[in-house]
């Protein structure tokens, strides 16, 4: 019952942060990524849902910001590696990916991007990619750097005039028997999770937070 309540409030107070405490991303579009569905693999230990969350908001002097997730209920499970897609008429390439911060030890992970260049388990091609520590070896050698329960990582995305947080609220290119999907993650060993769809808080709004906060406290 407390991990529900707690899933549910992460996802209020994201919601709340973007569109309150940062006054110049008050009025900006925020897409909210919730990675709930489980599309390759067994299930993750915690039916908690969502597993990780991102949300990519505007920023007020051009670019996006990006904020990346692994959910407590994932328990001592931890993420590998995430991918994104991009509008079509963007090049990937031109991205430019500035660490702004991040919480726990974790080592940052590497990200690239291409046109159609990652593949998550034919799921499609996708043209952002994060690619964090393995889990190899004992679990007190590899746990400290991988991206585990509770931690979250932001990074600022520039390098394209005009770009927006919209650009990213694109399915990937099909290739395969699952998806397409707005994004999608790998959680070790062999679970491959998506987004079936977005949430775009400039339509969701302060009423859609309100109901976030009311499902909490009635839980």
């Amino acid at each position: 019952m407390r991990k529900r309540q707690y899933s549910n409030l992460c996802q209020a107070v994201f919601a709340l942060t973007a569109l309150l405490i940062c006054p110049p991303l008050a009025h900006a579009a925020t897409y909210i990524f919730n990675f709930e569905c489980v599309f390759a693999g067994p299930p993750p230990a915690s039916s908690e849902k969502p597993w990780v969350v991102a949300a990519v908001e505007d920023l007020a002097g051009g670019g996006v910001r990006m904020t990346i997730q692994n959910s407590v209920a994932l328990g001592d499970q931890v993420v590998e590696k995430i991918w994104l897609n991009l509008n079509p008429v963007l090049d990937p390439r031109s991205l430019v990916f500035r660490f702004v911060g991040s919480s726990g030890g974790f080592n940052l992970p590497v990200v690239a991007g291409a046109r159609d260049k990652f593949s998550a388990q034919n799921s499609g091609k996708y043209d952002v990619l994060f690619v964090f520590d393995a889990p190899w070896g004992r679990p007190e050698h590899y746990l400290p750097a991988c991206f585990s329960a509770g931690e979250w990582v932001i990074y600022d995305v520039t390098g394209i005039p005009g770009l927006t947080a919209g650009d990213f609220w694109y399915t990937s290119t099909p290739t395969g028997n699952a998806g397409p999907f707005y994004a999608a993650a790998y959680i070790p060993c062999s679970t491959y999770i998506c987004v079936p769809e977005p949430t775009n808080l400039a339509i969701f709004g302060m009423a859609g937070c309100a109901w976030l906060i009311r499902r909490v406290r009635r839980r």
